[in-house]
């Protein structure tokens, strides 16, 4: 689920431009490059685009400006995803040909370009050896310690839950709801090993989880966990039920819930 090339890209990047400091600045990675930021306000469902203007020679970032009423994390993180499109070399070579676009950000990304400068923006933002001090010998994260590292580098939770079960060597899988129903089920390598890799969007949430008590209780950045089966979360896998732990956290807004889901013994 890790690229390499991607990790050393970004590991180079801080080093070589002195951006090792906690939380990094992608701001302050534009200005070295000498990117001209361009924040205004672009219109709801805007995240940013970079272009590569010709005549000057120079690229620019356009983003959502703070008094649009954007959060600082998602300013962040929109900011990061477009330097991985000027990072990345079959970007940055597209880009100079004149292709550019608005980015779409975030689990539903579905288009190769996007999903690979989601990873870039992570990886950027949330170094490895960071993720592998706070992972310590256990190898392991519960969600209020992944919510914690995302308040600790001020990037979103749902980023942060993404990093972490990418290099996860538990049997472990992300989920993101929307009022009640699977919008997103991403596991990790060796969750798909056991035949727990597929949950098909649109699926109810199950009705006794901690996400649904948290979506019914309208909570907002609250964490519930419970024990429970794949039985009630992949009902379709009909052999050797195995043990698992729900980690759900509220999102507190438009009916999200962020689940990690951990199989305790396979």
């Amino acid at each position: 689920m890790i690229s390499v090339r991607i990790e050393t890209l970004c590991e180079d990047i801080r080093k070589t431009l002195g951006c090792t400091a906690l939380p990094v600045d992608p701001k302050a990675i534009a200005q070295q490059e000498r990117i001209l930021l361009e924040p205004d306000d672009y219109g709801n469902g805007f995240d940013g685009r970079i272009e590569f203007l010709l005549p000057e020679r120079l690229f620019v970032i356009y983003y959502q400006a703070e008094y649009v009423q954007v959060s600082e994390v998602r300013v962040r993180f929109s900011l990061a995803h477009e330097l991985g499109h000027f990072y990345i070399d079959s970007h940055r070579e597209a880009l100079c040909q004149g292709y550019a676009h608005d980015s779409e950000q975030g689990l539903m990304a579905d288009k190769q370009r996007e999903r690979e400068a989601d990873s870039f923006a992570a990886s950027l933002l949330i170094p490895r050896n960071e993720l592998d001090r706070r992972m310590g010998s256990m190898r392991f994260m519960d969600m209020g310690q992944i919510v914690q590292m995302a308040d600790d580098l001020q990037v979103s939770v749902p980023a942060a839950a993404i990093r972490y079960f990418g290099y996860a060597e538990e049997k472990c899988a992300v989920i993101l709801s929307k009022d009640g129903k699977v919008k997103c089920h991403l596991p990790s390598d060796s969750m798909r090993e056991i035949g727990l890799a597929f949950m098909k969007p649109g699926t109810q949430l199950p009705p006794k989880s901690a996400a649904r008590r948290l979506l019914q209780t309208e909570s907002s950045r609250e964490i519930q966990g419970i024990e429970s089966t794949t039985n009630e979360w992949y009902p379709q896998r009909t052999y050797n039920t195995l043990p698992l732990y729900e980690d759900s956290f509220s999102l507190g807004y438009d009916g999200r819930v962020l689940t990690l889901l951990s199989v305790w013994k396979a």
